[in-house]
C-alpha cells in the first residue's frame, strides 16, 4: 500500500500489528541513552499521530525511508499479516 504526501510518495513493505514492538518510552530512553536520535519515530509514519509514553508502537518497512514506526489502527490498516 501507498502512503503519499505532498511531495513524496512511499510504499509500506511490510507493517506487523499482531505484536507491539516496544511502548514508546521505552524505546526513547535508551535511544536517549545511546545519544541517537528520536524524532523521526516519534509520530506515527502514517497518520502523524503523536505517540506516548505508555503507547505501544508497532513496526514498518517503508520504502525508500526504511524502518518506522505506526500506531496499531494504521499498523492494522496497512497490515502484510495473513
Amino acid at each position: 500500500m501507498k502512503i503519499i504526501r505532498k511531495t513524496h510518495s512511499y510504499e509500506v513493505m511490510a507493517a506487523f500489528p499482531g505484536k507491539p514492538f516496544d511502548t514508546w518510552g521505552k524505546f526513547k530512553e535508551v535511544r536517549d541513552r545511546h545519544g541517537l536520535k528520536t524524532e523521526p519515530f516519534s509520530h506515527c509514519f502514517a497518520c502523524n499521530h503523536e505517540f506516548t509514553e505508555e503507547e505501544n508502537v508497532y513496526f514498518c518497512t517503508v520504502k525508500p525511508s526504511g524502518n518506522r514506526f505506526m500506531c496499531k489502527k494504521c499498523a492494522e490498516k496497512y497490515s502484510t499479516e495473513p
